[in-house]
C-alpha cells in the first residue's frame, strides 16, 4: 500500500512545461525590437522599429494581435488586428503625404487599425496586404530557461500553411521579463 501511495506522489509531481505566460523581449537588432505579450490563448507581437542602430529615437510600432493554440512544439497563430502606431514626426509626414494605408492624416502616437489593408510602409516599397481576422500563420517554439526562441522563415517554410511550417530555429531570442 505504501508503495502505491509513493507511486501515485511521483506520478502527480511531474515537473510542469515551461509556461509562455507573461512578457518576452528581442533584444535590439538591426533597428528594431520585437515583444511578444502571451496571456491565456491571446498573444500580442509588436515590433518596433527605430531610427538609429542602438535601437534609440522610435519611428514605428507595428502590432499583431491574435489568438494561439499549441500542439508540442507546434504554435498556430490566428490574426484578429494588425496596427500601426507613427512615433516620429518625419515618419508622419511621409505616411500622410503617400496616403499610406489609405489615410492621410496619421497622427503621432495614435494607434491605426490597418487590418486587411494594402499598405506600402517602405518609400518605394511595393504595397503589402496586411492580415485579415482569421488568417493563420503555423510556426515552432522551444523555450529554453528564461529564453523563447521561434521558427526561422525561409522561402520553403514560410509558415502560411501547416506543410510550409518552419523546421529550424531563428537563433534570435526573447528574453522572459
Amino acid at each position: 500500500m505504501l508503495n502505491i501511495l509513493f507511486l501515485s506522489q511521483f506520478l502527480w509531481a511531474q515537473p510542469s512545461l515551461p509556461s509562455l505566460e507573461g512578457h518576452w523581449i528581442q533584444p535590439c537588432q538591426t533597428q528594431a525590437t520585437r515583444e511578444e505579450a502571451f496571456h491565456g490563448q491571446d498573444v500580442t507581437l509588436s515590433e518596433n522599429y527605430f531610427y538609429k542602430p542602438d535601437c534609440s529615437q522610435p519611428l514605428m510600432t507595428i502590432g499583431n494581435l491574435g489568438t494561439f493554440t499549441i500542439d508540442g512544439q507546434n504554435m498556430d497563430f490566428t490574426y484578429q488586428k494588425v496596427t500601426i502606431t507613427l512615433k516620429d514626426d518625419l515618419m508622419i509626414q511621409d505616411f500622410n503625404s503617400r496616403t499610406v494605408c489609405g489615410f492621410y492624416d496619421w497622427k503621432l502616437n495614435e494607434e491605426r487599425n490597418v487590418t486587411g489593408l494594402r499598405c506600402a510602409i517602405i518609400t518605394g516599397g511595393k504595397a503589402l496586404q496586411m492580415a485579415t481576422p482569421g488568417n493563420k500563420r503555423f510556426g515552432i517554439y522551444k523555450i529554453e530557461g528564461d529564453l523563447l526562441y521561434f521558427g526561422r522563415l525561409e522561402p520553403d517554410h514560410d509558415a502560411l500553411s501547416p506543410e510550409k511550417r518552419p523546421i529550424t530555429f531563428d537563433p534570435r531570442y526573447y528574453i522572459k521579463q
